[in-house]
């Protein structure tokens, strides 16, 4: 009686981009972060995570220290798509607005974040590209694009917010940076047992936007 299983394919793997491959390294690269701050071995543990060479990695990504600021942009900007969405209301600016600063709260206080953090500082000698990226994406690309939401918001009377920038500043300072170099540091920071909601809601009430 002849087998009835299906007869075994043979031929190459399936071939990915090098956007795909891209994604593969990067999201190996974070799920490594997630654990534990990436070494002087992370180029192999990152190849090793994703499937592939350590040779293709490099081929792609060029060096550890280009690995680190794809990752900063990645992880830094993941908030920023919640600004594009149209808003019709003061009632859907404001909630809109505490959304994004939860959202930024959540993307920069993960492990991944932390440990990424503490990779910056301890590579600041190595890559000190990767350390200007880190500040510049994380804290003044972020804040200007609040900032510009901020005022855009103000021209429709949407929201009223006397200055953008101060409460970016402030908003960026209280929720993110502090908490952030408290867990990188393992230390205590004041309000730091506080849920995110708490302290968006304390944002929001002292710029009297609820």
């Amino acid at each position: 009686m002849p087998s009835t299983k299906p007869a075994r394919t043979r031929g190459r793997p399936p071939v990915h981009t090098s956007d795909e491959q891209m994604e593969r390294i990067l999201v190996a690269a974070e799920q490594l972060l997630a654990q534990h701050e990436l070494d002087a071995h992370s180029m192999a543990e990152v190849a090793k995570q994703a499937g592939m060479s350590k040779r293709t990695v490099y081929g792609l990504v060029g060096s550890k220290a280009v690995l680190i600021e794809k990752i900063i942009e990645r992880v830094a900007l993941k908030a920023l798509d919640l600004l594009d969405a149209k808003v019709s209301s003061t009632t859907e600016a404001t909630d809109l607005l505490e959304l994004f600063l939860l959202s930024w709260i959540k993307a920069a206080h993960t492990a991944t974040a932390v440990n990424l953090f503490r990779l910056v500082i301890d590579e600041r000698k190595s890559f000190p590209d990767a350390t200007r990226d880190y500040f510049a994406l994380g804290n003044i690309h972020l804040r200007a694009r609040l900032t510009q939401w901020l005022k855009a918001q103000v021209t429709k009377k949407h929201l009223v917010v006397a200055d953008p920038a101060f409460f970016a500043d402030v908003a960026a300072d209280y929720l993110v940076s502090r908490p952030l170099m408290g867990m990188a540091l393992n230390a205590e920071f004041k309000d730091g047992g506080q849920k995110p909601t708490v302290r968006v809601a304390r944002i929001m009430k002292l710029f009297g936007l609820r």
